[in-house]
């Protein structure tokens, strides 16, 4: 197994496993396609934290350094500036949670410290404020979460200890969190995003085969099912996910021979994968967002378990 991290749930406790080019100066140059660039590295170094994009800022929430298992620390991008600031701290520090955005409020779910959580946490970015909402029915950690139609879809993840297929939804305008057909395969250390009102949940680590998943199933609200797509070309766990232009990418991870660098598309309207160019560094457990038409990957763990601060940006 990879020393890369990622964090599942023991007896008692979490453990932490193994989860370039830029424009020219000049205002009429093309716009760079299919290629990686760094961007300013984040404050603070950390792996398993969770990131969302709002209003031309990405939030870097939680997560683990290499020496605190859960962190409060929240850090904001500015994508006109190209640089980082602090933000209020979590209340409830928390690694291997999922974040998604209803209405310009970000919602932090699960992850854990010294036990598995089923906190839920909104975070006003207006107001820099946090507050706690109607926790999740059930405490997962390295779990996945995406919107559809204003709902939040918080799918898999790692119970106290296996991996789940559990599928929970919260309504923000109501406080409330309803159960919805589970997964057909129950995996953590997944990545998940939306397309056409369909939720994709992609990849993943199951312990009750040892291995990582190439599995993509989809979920459809309107019918409360799940489908089986194409399976990605690379099986992994801990990888970003992000959708530009109606179509899912799938970076970074870890693969059968360790961290792997791989990004593949998925297109729905073909049900196909394609590869397209590789992250400059490999890593895994990174935070993934949207923003200004690019999939960032924020920190992550890269080779020999180092967590780092780095931050890269693809542009399809």
């Amino acid at each position: 197994m990879s020393n890369a991290r990622f964090r599942r749930p023991l007896f008692g406790a979490i453990g932490l496993l193994s989860l370039l080019a830029a424009c020219g100066s000049d205002s009429n140059s093309p716009k760079p396609v299919n290629q990686w660039s760094s961007k300013a590295a984040m404050p603070t170094s950390r792996c398993c934290l969770a990131a969302a994009a709002e209003n031309g800022t990405i939030y870097a929430m939680g997560g683990s350094s290499s020496s605190v298992v859960s962190l409060c620390t929240v850090e904001k991008y500015s994508g006109t500036a190209d640089s980082w600031s602090t933000a209020a701290a979590m209340p409830t520090c928390s690694s291997g949670a999922a974040a998604s955005v209803v209405n310009g409020i970000i919602y932090v779910m699960g992850g854990g410290g010294a036990t598995v959580s089923n906190m839920n946490l909104a975070y006003d970015p207006a107001g820099n404020s946090w507050t706690p909402k109607a926790a999740m029915p059930t405490a997962r950690i390295n779990l996945a979460a995406d919107v559809i139609n204003g709902i939040v879809y918080a799918v898999g993840g790692y119970d106290t200890l296996n991996e789940s297929a559990t599928v929970e939804a919260y309504d923000p305008a109501a406080n409330t969190w309803s159960t919805k057909a589970p997964m057909p395969t129950a995996r953590g250390a997944l990545g998940a995003g939306v397309i056409n009102g369909k939720l994709y949940a992609v990849g993943g680590f199951s312990y009750a085969s040892s291995s990582n998943l190439a599995t993509v199933e989809v979920y459809d609200p309107a019918t409360n099912t799940w489908t089986a797509k194409a399976p990605m070309p690379t099986a992994r766990r801990g990888p970003g996910v992000a959708v530009l232009n109606g179509k899912l990418y799938a970076f970074g991870g870890v693969g059968s021979a360790g961290l792997v660098s791989t990004v593949e598309v998925y297109d729905p309207a073909t049900n196909s994968w394609s590869t397209v160019a590789a992250m400059t560094t490999a890593k895994c457990c990174a935070g993934a967002a949207v923003l200004n038409g690019m999939a960032f990957a924020v920190g992550g763990t890269e080779t020999g378990g180092v967590v780092v601060n780095s931050v890269d940006a693809y542009t399809p």
